[in-house]
């Protein structure tokens, strides 16, 4: 008799993800089966093909919870980066020297936007962020070259990153409608080509202008 085996399927796009008995794998020789204990999830896993793990490794100071957050933030950064063909870092303990170009991260308080102001100062990008006077000395501490107060009147917080700018590249890490239709202001009023990278397909009511 199969041991039982339960997981979390999503049976179409939106849909509502469900619990439940599915097949047990078949091993092929030498295969191994490994229980997951935590798995985390983030808004753009539906559009990621199953693929082939190429690395299984064990963070010996970490969790199993901390450890989920980071290899799957760490992986959505990592993804927009090469996607946007930008600049990598080639030490992980020495930063590259500065390349001369912004990085917008807006969310740096969340683990996702605090790891991506990581990656990109560690690839020589001088970043600005985002974050709540209560988080501003946690995300200068991810060594943000500056921190804007998101809890602003939009108007205000719209100039401030405006001021700090143009950028080179963008990074929604909350990518709900209200910071959607920030960065898209603050984008949108800088001339040359940028995209900006989010976390969910883009808000039907948010105006995102081509640049």
């Amino acid at each position: 008799m199969s041991p039982n085996n339960f997981a979390a399927v999503l049976p179409v796009a939106q849909g509502t993800i469900t619990v439940g008995p599915v097949d047990y794998p078949t091993l092929p020789p030498g295969g191994v089966i490994l229980r997951n204990t935590v798995v985390a999830l983030n808004p753009v896993d539906w559009k990621i093909a199953r693929n082939d793990a190429k690395f299984v490794g064990k963070v010996d100071d970490k969790s199993v919870e901390e450890a989920a957050a980071v290899v799957l933030n760490l992986h959505t950064i990592i993804g927009a980066a090469v996607e946007a063909g930008l600049d990598r870092p080639k030490d992980t303990k020495t930063a590259n020297p500065s390349n001369g170009k912004k990085a917008l991260v807006y969310g740096g308080s969340l683990s996702l936007g605090a790891l991506a102001i990581q990656y990109l100062v560690q690839a020589g990008y001088t970043v600005i962020s985002t974050s709540s006077p209560a988080n501003h000395a946690l995300v200068s501490g991810f060594r943000a070259a500056a921190v804007v107060d998101h809890t602003q009147s939009a108007d205000v917080f719209v100039a401030a990153l405006k001021q700090h700018g143009p950028y080179d590249f963008a990074f929604d890490a909350i990518s709900t409608p209200p910071a959607t239709a920030i960065n898209a202001a603050v984008l949108g009023a800088q001339s040359g080509n940028i995209v900006l990278y989010s976390v969910g397909p883009p808000p039907a009511d948010v105006d995102i202008p081509k640049t």
